[in-house]
């Protein structure tokens, strides 16, 4: 309990008349806060007769991976390989909250294929998957 005081101009020291309590916090320890991965949505964003494009919103917290396979079995999928530029100043350089776009080239013409990404949080490994 804190008991306030002032002293007068006449060095009267005068007491508050009841006890008033003051909330003290110290400064927290900084922590960072490490989000959970989300579910980014995948969408087409252009295709031909042997390629697709596919485009999500791009959260620079986490890492994405890309499968794709012309059955619906993830497991049996394969991994898109693709890189990032390393230049920010590179118009394909990812923002926050942007559209990033990559595209699978080795496709068969006139066949169905299912696209998976899973976001990744790179502090703790934690994914999720979103078809």
């Amino acid at each position: 309990m804190v008991y306030p005081y002032r002293e007068s101009l006449t060095g009267d020291i005068i007491h508050a008349h009841y006890p008033t309590p003051i909330v003290v916090a110290t400064k927290p320890e900084d922590s960072t806060v490490t989000p959970d991965p989300n579910v980014p949505s995948i969408y087409v964003n252009g295709y031909t007769d042997t390629t697709m494009t596919v485009t999500w919103k791009y959260n620079t917290n986490f890492n994405y991976e890309i499968k794709y396979s012309h059955t619906e079995d993830i497991n049996s999928a394969k991994v898109l390989e693709w890189s990032l530029p390393t230049d920010p100043l590179d118009p394909k350089y990812p923002t926050n909250g942007s559209f990033y776009e990559v595209t699978a080239d080795d496709l068969f013409p006139n066949t169905q294929y299912y696209f998976w990404i899973r976001s990744i949080q790179p502090a703790n490994g934690g994914h999720i998957t979103m078809e």
